[in-house]
């Protein structure tokens, strides 16, 4: 009878601790799923940055373009104020090929 009584007893230990492991196990799932939802919006997060600096590239070089296609629009204007015997005519061509060289170089 007593090794009956042992016998339920360690029987009754064991069933408790399997329902404490349950429970941590159950503590550790939720974690994991926590740490999978963080990741999968850091991820959107890292994506949406890298959007924006592509973006801000695009821009960058359109802002590049601009100013050069500016700088030589600014030089052809001081040109053709000097006047022809300045020999404008070369310098336009000059300035032309610095615009294209310009735009060809942030396209390519």
């Amino acid at each position: 009878m007593e090794n009956a009584q042992s016998g339920v007893a360690l029987n009754q230990q064991v069933l408790g601790n399997l329902h404490d492991i349950d429970a941590e196990v159950a503590k550790v799932a939720e974690v994991m799923r926590e740490i999978a939802t963080a990741s999968q919006q850091q991820s959107r997060g890292v994506e949406q940055i890298t959007q924006g600096v592509d973006q801000l590239e695009v821009v960058t070089q359109q802002t590049a373009a601009n100013a050069e296609e500016a700088s030589s629009a600014a030089e052809v204007a001081d040109a053709s104020r000097s006047g022809p015997a300045a020999g404008s005519n070369g310098h336009r061509d000059r300035t032309a090929a610095s615009c294209a060289a310009g735009r060809a170089r942030l396209r390519g």
